[in-house]
């Protein structure tokens, strides 16, 4: 309900389905999901087998990207409840333990820092892969089929705009090291959402210890 599908026809979201990929060492169910949707004759001669598996390849480095995006403003979010606590009863936090009041200000500024730098570079490849790579390929497919004659032209056409989204999405063989480093750089995005949410914990947990009402 809270995304474009709403306004999809009752057709289109009836064939849209899940799947799941069978998960290895350490993936969980966000690492596993894909969209999934049903293709009927005759649009399985333009959208075969081999094409949806490259949707499925720029599905799921898209999904990675927003679920990395999500959690960093998730963790915003917490980091914002918890600075409006720690300005509630600071003063008090800073009479009882300013050595710790101390800490938690840097600790939670160094957090911020890292973040936000996080956030920018995540939302600048976001950005790119929607307005640089996806839209413009969509563009230039509409164009092409407009002008093709026959079947085999759809086909080379719709394959044309695949490898466009692959080779802008860095899904190529030869791009393959840039996307193992983006892949290890939104690892690293999301390890850092759970220290972030620890330490929000814990400020949260030494303040209650301390007694201190804000």
């Amino acid at each position: 309900r809270q995304s474009n599908a709403q306004f999809c026809p009752p057709d289109t979201l009836a064939r849209l389905g899940v799947k799941l990929l069978t998960p290895s060492g350490g993936e969980r169910a966000w690492d596993v999901f894909l969209l999934d949707y049903a293709i009927n004759s005759p649009l399985h001669v333009v959208f075969t087998p081999a094409a949806m598996h490259q949707y499925d390849r720029a599905f799921a480095f898209l999904w990675k990207l927003r679920r990395v995006s999500h959690s960093l403003a998730s963790c915003w979010r917490q980091h914002m409840a918890l600075q409006r606590h720690l300005a509630s009863c600071g003063q008090q936090l800073g009479a009882r333990a300013p050595a710790l009041h101390l800490e938690m200000r840097q600790t939670l500024h160094r957090c911020t820092c890292l973040r936000n730098e996080m956030h920018h570079f995540v939302q600048n490849i976001h950005s790119y892969v929607m307005c640089e790579v996806l839209e413009i390929s969509w563009a230039k497919l509409q164009s092409g089929w407009m002008g093709c004659t026959d079947l085999d032209q759809v086909i080379l056409e719709h394959q044309k705009y695949l490898s466009c989204i692959e080779e802008g999405a860095f899904l190529t063989a030869t791009a393959e090291p840039i996307l193992t480093a983006l892949g290890a750089l939104f690892g690293l995005a999301l390890e850092f959402v759970v220290l972030h949410d620890q330490v929000c914990a814990s400020a949260f947990e030494a303040v209650e210890v301390l007694g201190i009402e804000p």
